[in-house]
């Protein structure tokens, strides 16, 4: 139960262990040590109990001190701040900065002000906030801690609409050459673009590399050397797969991106013992279990009998696993067998990668989404993008529930779905049993997709945007055209969670458009939800 406890707090059988662990220790006349007791909170932290979690922490400093206490008084804010007790959060990290202070420890003083550089932003105190980003790397001596500060405070300063001082922060990140620098230099040179200035804008790019930089780069010229311009999105275009800057740049030239004749790859048997076993408990219905076989597989686990001999990256055998991952019932398996299949096959090896690349889009639950599905043509709700919502959302888990109780197919909250059902006439307040049926999740989904299309004239960035952060927020954002159209504004949203929500949803739709998968294809019934 300790072992539990300390490497798995975050798994939901660990949540259910704890309190039977301490009633084990009771029987034996022990009380959990100050090790156990961080580890309780963690899992407590998980459950999501933010309260408990905080209340063992602020029993085991009581028993602590020096730097363990300034260690154990940092975690203890960083939990306080998720359960939006500031003030209480602000204090913990103030005390644990006077140990660390004493100590003459600057590495733990860096951190505990980056934690409370994260509580003054989070409590809307935002110059407070700069001001100790600043100092987190002021006294960080690891300069992938310097890097966070500063990338943190440019990612706030953006979204306040600071951007000068933001492209400042953005090129000290670019500066210290570390993990986040290609992506600064990328933040920074949009920012450049859109106050029209598109050759500081490039300068920036050319440092970043990234296929971000090489859309928006080529975007930039299409004004002054439109030749070069679209030569270089239709290289990017032609790359294989639907990521959100390769989509981009078959709409803007107005292509498409899967190669004419090249059908989906097929699933062979690759003589895998592991796979053969899992598809012989599929063949006698016991797909929980087929399911856990084609998991541990996916995740290398040493104990299977044909690990030795098994590859468990090659092609082939990836995709036998992602079909058999369908074919169990677990469609988000699937999905992500299916991903890293394609990633395994090389970028130079196009047809083969365009061949696995739908497996990745299963026509999960098609029927019921097309029944909702609006085709008209000014109506933003087509097929395509409720599949890509989907996708998005859930991968298809009907049973998908999140940290903040968002349940179904679209992660619908309870209280929303009874909202609408009271307002708009969509029948009666389904529950959390009533949104874990596909077609009451997808009906009450539809509905508010509907809703949100209406309150932002149909302009899709918005609409998802809403679903993702509320419609508040993405009121917020609303701004006239901008000379980067729907790309742009899925770039500019305030959170950098929403960007890539949109983004990822953009891309899926492309997808679901051009591949067109239907519940009868090559997937099998299990995997489109045929007989739920």
């Amino acid at each position: 139960g300790r072992q539990a406890l300390k490497r798995y707090p975050a798994l939901p059988s660990t949540s259910k262990l704890l309190p039977r662990w301490e009633a084990w220790l009771e029987r034996r006349g022990e009380r959990p040590s100050v090790d156990d007791q961080r580890a309780a909170a963690e899992v407590e932290f998980f459950r999501p109990d933010r309260a408990a979690a905080a209340k063992r922490l602020e029993s085991v400093l009581k028993s602590l001190g020096g730097p363990e206490r300034a260690a154990v008084g940092q975690r203890l804010g960083e939990m306080l701040r998720a359960a939006r007790r500031f003030a209480e959060a602000e204090a913990a990290l103030a005390r644990a900065d006077r140990v660390a202070e004493y100590a003459t420890d600057r590495p733990p003083r860096a951190r505990i002000a980056l934690e409370r550089a994260r509580v003054a932003r989070d409590a809307g105190q935002l110059e407070r906030a700069a001001s100790l980003f600043e100092k987190a790397a002021e006294f960080s001596v690891e300069p992938s801690l310097r890097e966070l500060a500063f990338w943190e405070r440019a990612r706030d300063l953006e979204q306040r609409g600071e951007w000068k001082r933001a492209r400042a922060d953005y090129a000290r990140v670019a500066a210290l050459g570390l993990a986040r620098g290609s992506d600064a230099a990328f933040r920074a040179g949009l920012l450049w673009y859109v106050e029209g200035e598109p050759d500081s804008a490039r300068a920036l790019w050319a440092r970043s590399g990234s296929e971000g930089a090489a859309f928006w780069s080529a975007v930039s010229r299409r004004g002054s050397d439109r030749a070069a311009a679209d030569s270089a999105l239709a290289a990017l275009s032609a790359r294989s797969g639907y990521s959100f800057y390769r989509s981009a740049a078959r709409d803007t030239l107005g292509l498409t991106g899967r190669p004419a004749g090249v059908a989906p790859a097929p699933s062979v048997g690759t003589g895998d013992e592991t796979l053969a076993l899992a598809r012989d408990l599929i063949a006698i219905g016991e797909l929980q279990d087929a399911a856990a076989i084609l998991q541990r597989w996916y995740a290398g686990d040493p104990r299977l009998i044909s690990s030795s001999r098994s590859v468990p990256r090659r092609p082939g055998a990836l995709l036998e696993a992602s079909r058999l991952a369908y074919a169990a019932g677990r469609p988000s398996l699937g999905i992500q067998i299916a991903r890293r299949a394609v990633e395994s096959v090389p970028e130079s090896s196009a047809v083969e990668r365009w061949a696995m690349v739908p497996w990745a889009y299963p026509p999960a639950y098609d029927a019921l989404v097309s029944a909702r599905a609006d085709t008209g043509a000014s109506a933003p709700l087509d097929r395509a993008l409720l599949l890509a919502l989907i996708w998005q959302e859930s991968k298809f888990d009907a049973a998908a529930r999140s940290r903040s109780n968002a349940i179904g197919l679209m992660q619908l909250k309870p209280a929303v779905a009874r909202s609408m059902a009271r307002m708009r006439g969509v029948g009666p307040a389904p529950g959390e049993a009533g949104l874990l049926d596909p077609a009451t999740n997808i009906r009450f989904g539809a509905r508010l997709l509907a809703d949100l299309s209406r309150t932002f004239d149909g302009q899709v960035t918005l609409i998802l945007a809403a679903y993702n952060a509320g419609p508040a927020s993405a009121a917020r954002w609303r701004r006239p055209e901008t000379i980067g159209g729907e790309a742009l504004e899925a770039e500019l949203f305030e959170y950098a969670e929403t960007q890539d929500y949109v983004k990822s949803i953009l891309a899926a739709r492309q997808a679901y458009r051009e591949l067109a998968p239907r519940a009868a294809g090559e997937m099998g019934a299990r995997a489109t939800g045929r007989g739920r």
